[in-house]
């Protein structure tokens, strides 16, 4: 039975707490983002990429530290990525958990593949760790741990990432919706006399957002989400969620 200690769960909600912060913008899980998780799973490289598995395109890729790919190094992918371990692995069976090469395949059976040759070779990786959103085969959201010659991934770090996976589906949706309050920022009126975090939650609450749902996305209470919205009303000479959004937001009112 793998050993959980109380330092590996400390770290674990640490981190939870602080990748609010950090998610969002193009990348979704920015390169800051994938260097705090390195530091959470100890590896080489970091990456976190979106595929459309269907149409074989590429949508997203982040990387932590930043690589330089070879010019065709998507033609390379999708020509092997038939032959992953873990890919198989995810699209017959639609489990997205936390695995491992070693899981499939020993390090003699790799070295004689050529996804070894073309891939994992020339990146000088010999054991990976993968942990994925839930997702259609059509839009796959996986975060990728790589090491070199050395001790492979342990269960306990596999057991960490199972932990963080809902996290992770969390963060993502957090991401997704930053994106497209961002869109909204030029509608919020200019001069409101509102907090960063009194705006923030008020452009939640325009996305539809319920005070839980609220609390469960920044990680606070939902008692302090209806305090900082009691402020909203009183700041904004208003007494409900809707009417805090119309004078907030003219240009989505009018």
């Amino acid at each position: 039975m793998t050993r959980f200690r109380q330092s590996d769960l400390l770290a674990l909600l640490d981190f939870v707490h602080e990748a609010t912060a950090l998610v969002g913008g193009d990348d979704v899980f920015p390169p800051p983002f994938l260097e705090r998780l390195a530091r959470l799973v100890p590896c080489d490289i970091v990456s976190y990429c979106e595929l459309d598995r269907m149409r074989r395109r590429i949508l997203r890729g982040t990387d932590f530290p930043r690589v330089e790919n070879p010019p065709d190094w998507e033609q390379v992918f999708w020509r092997i990525v038939d032959e992953h371990p873990l890919c198989l692995y995810q699209a017959r069976t639609g489990d997205f958990s936390a695995v491992k090469l070693s899981d499939f395949i020993t390090r003699r059976q790799l070295h004689g593949l050529e996804i070894y040759v073309d891939w994992f070779g020339p990146w000088g990786i010999e054991h990976e760790l993968e942990v994925g959103i839930p997702s259609p085969l059509v839009h796959t959201k996986t975060f990728l741990f790589d090491r070199g010659v050395g001790r492979d991934f342990s269960e306990r770090e596999r057991l960490v990432l199972n932990l963080l996976q809902p996290h992770l589906a969390r963060l993502y949706e957090l991401a997704e919706l930053k994106r497209r309050l961002e869109g909204d920022n030029a509608e919020l009126g200019d001069g409101l006399p509102l907090t960063v975090r009194e705006r923030e939650i008020l452009e939640y609450v325009r996305a539809g957002k319920t005070n839980a749902e609220i609390a469960r996305i920044l990680w606070i209470a939902s008692s302090t989400v209806r305090k900082h919205l009691e402020n909203v009303y009183e700041k904004l000479g208003v007494g409900t969620r809707t009417a805090a959004v119309a004078r907030a937001f003219p240009a989505v009112a009018d």
